[in-house]
């Protein structure tokens, strides 16, 4: 009898921790838990009361980023949650476009997101974009010409690695940071404007501009800009505009 009560005892511990632990489990699910759901062309993750696209099944060429989803606010575009970068049903090469430009929300752009998008040769960004992530928009070959918004203020590394078809980047006032490998590899890039009207970079590696056959730089007149690291692997003439 007392080896049953002791059996007994120790198999109501037993279930009194599987249970807590279950609970515990349960409880970190709920606060990692990330619900999925598809609208339209749209599939969209949704976590902590944020909603992200994470895939287009429509049939458009230009993929235009919407505010809202039916009644989804719309805060950015996320990796494909099984796979690598945005998911597009009927293929990335189909899309000649990414225009961002309606979703004021969009403040980033995420590790590899838009990469081997090979057929775009155009994007538009939002107003507020602030950062662009590394190897955002890596080997979007067909890009030619890039325009950044003016808030933007930091660009990471390879984030357009490989875009060899991109000729002519028109960068903004406010960017402070150009990391290394930003347009390594952008065996066409030629000429460079700047826009900035106070001071340079505050950041800009010596690696960011490797590989490319710059010989043209346009600077605002009246604005003195020293060479910045990796600008004098080039035979580089600057011009006032």
């Amino acid at each position: 009898m007392k080896h049953l009560s002791m059996a007994l005892l120790f198999f109501l511990i037993i279930g009194i921790l599987v249970s807590c632990s279950r609970e515990e489990v349960e409880s970190s699910g709920k606060r990692n838990f990330v619900q999925r759901e598809v609208i339209g062309d749209w599939s969209l993750q949704i976590f902590n009361n944020h909603t992200f696209i994470d895939g287009y099944h429509g049939y458009n060429r230009t993929l235009v980023i919407p505010q809202f989803v039916g009644d989804k606010e719309i805060t950015g575009v996320s990796e494909y949650a099984s796979g690598s970068g945005f998911k597009v049903e009927r293929g990335r090469g189909s899309i000649t476009k990414l225009d961002f430009f309606g979703n004021s929300n969009m403040l980033s752009h995420s590790i590899g997101v838009f990469t081997f998008f090979t057929k775009v040769k155009e994007i538009v960004f939002n107003d507020n974009l602030v950062v662009i992530d590394r190897y955002a928009f890596s080997d979007c070959i067909s890009l030619d010409t890039l325009r950044f918004p003016d808030r933007l203020q930091s660009i990471s590394d390879n984030a357009f690695n490989n875009c060899s078809n991109i000729v002519y980047v028109e960068l903004n006032p406010n960017l402070l940071n150009l990391e290394e490998h930003v347009f390594s590899d952008c065996k066409s890039l030629s000429t460079i404007k700047l826009t900035r009207t106070t001071e340079p970079l505050t950041k800009c590696d010596s690696t960011t501009f490797e590989m490319g056959v710059i010989d043209s730089i346009y600077y605002p007149k009246g604005i003195n800009y020293p060479e910045l690291p990796g600008w004098d692997n080039y035979d580089v003439v600057w011009q006032e505009y």
